[in-house]
């Protein structure tokens, strides 16, 4: 099936090296802790966005003489648009503005460290966003995970500051500043410390139980007609 070309997922990858790791991970963790935690969140949204029918991918991704391609994490190599040494808010302005400039209407910007979003929730974003409505996901420590524009309203990352601690209360204010209406995701927590890990892995096993346990017990069939009459 072809993906929809007028919405676009945005994600940004960089290489499991040691250098690389993002600094709040490093931070809480090992540096071989951090390295496993990112590559398995960062490798279950890649999933979720390559899988995503209703929007084409944009990957920014940092290449190194270790890592030149994507191989590591996709067999097939999706490609990537290169990212060379810029700041975060750098970096996040041109995806979103490349995205904007190949043609796309609707694009969401997505943390690999959240990982309670689905591809449903990317369904209600791009449903809701448009000119005068925003998408946003926050975490519970203020962060945001997820940012839904068009490019009309690409002006509220104009201004720096909005990759700070809270950069979710910092993105919100300035979107209802615009006076745009904030189309809101459900509340995530990102897995950069322990705490959130242990609490990840929890949700990941109640997961697993409850869907066992639903193939274990199907529903039953209700073989008798709906008006409750006696079949023959």
């Amino acid at each position: 099936m072809e993906k929809n070309r007028d919405n676009c997922l945005l994600l940004f990858i960089d290489p499991v090296e040691d250098s690389k790791i993002r600094k709040d991970l490093k931070e809480n963790f090992t540096l071989e802790e951090a390295k496993n935690v990112y590559k398995e969140l960062l490798s279950i949204a890649y999933r979720k966005v390559k899988t995503y029918y209703n929007a084409i991918p944009i990957i920014s991704y940092e290449k190194t003489q270790k890592n030149p391609d994507l191989t590591w994490l996709d067999a097939d190599d999706p490609g990537f648009v290169e990212y060379t040494k810029k700041s975060l808010e750098d970096r996040i302005r041109d995806t979103f503005r490349l995205a904007f400039f190949t043609g796309v209407k609707k694009a969401i910007l997505i943390d690999p460290l959240t990982p309670r979003i689905s591809q449903g929730q990317f369904d209600e974003a791009f449903s809701s966003i448009n000119d005068r409505t925003a998408a946003l996901g926050r975490n519970d420590d203020s962060s945001f995970y997820l940012l839904g524009l068009t490019q009309a309203n690409l002006k509220v990352l104009d201004a720096p500051g909005f990759t700070f601690s809270k950069s979710g209360e910092i993105l919100y204010e300035r979107l209802k500043r615009a006076k745009l209406a904030v189309f809101e995701t459900p509340k995530g927590f990102a897995v950069k410390d322990p705490e959130n890990l242990k609490r990840w892995r929890s949700d990941k096993k109640e997961t697993i139980q409850k869907t066992s346990a639903d193939k274990k017990n199907p529903p039953q069939k209700n073989e008798n007609p709906s008006n409750g009459e006696k079949s023959e």
